[in-house]
């Protein structure tokens, strides 16, 4: 499932309107819908973007910094396909152009001038004690709204330094468009969302993963896709029983994972090795098969952690090896 997906799987089983979202983020309703269609070349700076995914995602009582960790190539690649500005792409949303900014902060400016003449008029009128008492109250909001957009400033600007700095988090499980296998097949999100899933999972969080490399197009999940028959040194069969969420790596390529959907089917190819890993291998059965050897028929999955080789060796993993 891509980002915008998972957000609208989970906004939908809450049984939450956009609208809803919106009021309680007070994130506009076009920059929601932007986040859950993937519409990233209408989103502003990755900065703010990044604010407004961990706002949503809290918003929706989702891990933010896991979902962070396992879009983060996702959203790289998304990021990278945005036209430049001075290409002469324009509008991004919240992304005016300077004179409609410098407009609207004028227009800003005179409103808080004007509000605070109103309130100096009132507040020396004896005969309006309890307005001015009010509007005391008004000020003291005010100065609360102010503190606020300056501490949602200083955060953006730390964001934005922590993603330039050589010092980053550990590299997250790389997505990308769930068409090309039918795993991924979209239907509305069961019970047990991604989320819950997440939290359970002793395997999938804080584990250490590969640099991120681009995300091909013609092996996007990097499961294998180039990789002929005849030089597949071998190959694995998954079929989920239940929802399951699954990482794994074909050879040397960038780690990846994903939620299997019930009875749905996932194939991966290596000419070497094939490594994988989940929380709950009783949901999964599997069949393999190796060069010159005939395909074994689906077992069960006992071992959370497994690595699959050429030569036919089923290796468990005591932990997932870099």
């Amino acid at each position: 499932m891509t980002l915008g997906q998972v957000l609208k799987a989970r906004r939908t089983e809450l049984g939450k309107s956009i609208e809803q979202i919106a009021t309680a983020t007070r994130i506009h309703v076009k920059v929601l819908n932007a986040l859950e269609n993937d519409q990233y070349a209408e989103l502003p700076a990755r900065a703010f973007t990044r604010g407004f995914i961990i706002t949503y995602c809290k918003a929706l009582q989702l891990n933010a910094d896991e979902i962070m960790a396992s879009y983060r190539d996702f959203l790289d690649s998304k990021f990278a396909e945005r036209p430049e500005k001075d290409q002469g792409h324009h509008g991004y949303a919240f992304e005016s152009k300077e004179t409609e900014q410098k407009n609207r902060g004028n227009i800003i400016i005179a409103a808080i001038a004007a509000f605070f003449v109103i309130l100096t008029l009132l507040f020396f009128k004896p005969q309006n004690h309890k307005h001015r008492e009010k509007h005391k109250e008004l000020i003291a909001e005010e100065a609360d709204m102010v503190a606020t957009e300056a501490a949602l400033k200083a955060a953006s600007d730390n964001t934005l330094q922590a993603e330039s700095s050589p010092v980053a988090s550990s590299t997250p499980t790389a997505n990308a468009t769930p068409a090309t296998i039918a795993a991924t097949a979209a239907k509305p999100s069961p019970a047990s969302s991604v989320a819950p899933l997440l939290a359970r999972s002793p395997f999938l969080t804080n584990t250490p993963t590969p640099s991120p490399t681009p995300i091909s197009k013609e092996d996007p999940m990097n499961k294998g896709d180039t990789i002929s028959q005849e030089a597949a040194g071998v190959k694995v069969n998954f079929l989920a029983t239940e929802d399951v969420i699954i990482r794994y790596r074909s050879d040397d390529r960038p780690m990846f994972g994903l939620n299997l959907r019930k009875d749905k089917q996932l194939v991966i190819k290596a000419s070497e090795k094939i490594q994988f890993e989940t929380s709950t291998p009783e949901k999964l059965k599997y069949k393999t098969t190796f060069k010159n050897k005939p395909t074994s028929p689906y077992k069960d999955l006992k071992e959370p952690r497994l690595e699959l080789r050429s030569d036919g060796s089923q290796n468990p993993l005591k932990a997932w090896v870099n």
